[in-house]
């Protein structure tokens, strides 16, 4: 009578074990994937922008007139 429960026992873990094993390679839930970046079209403006060593961009304006500006909030580094 030990053998046999003993018996079901190992079987049960090694029934266990192999649904896992098989559960991990389906997949209920598809995952994301990123989309290949699409190519600039004809007759749009597209260019790269220079950034400096620090990670700043230069600016230059065309013009000398007021321009308004809407600050929303300042970001403080800790």
């Amino acid at each position: 009578m030990k053998t046999d429960l003993y018996t079901k026992a190992v079987l049960t873990v090694i029934a266990a074990c192999l649904l896992i094993l098989v559960g991990k390679e389906i997949k209920f839930i598809p995952e994301a994937t990123a989309a290949t970046p699409a190519l600039p079209m004809a007759g749009r403006n597209y260019g790269l922008v220079p950034v400096n060593a620090d990670g700043s961009v230069t600016v230059r304006f065309q013009t000398t007139e007021a321009m308004p500006v809407n600050i929303v909030g300042i970001h403080r580094p800790f």
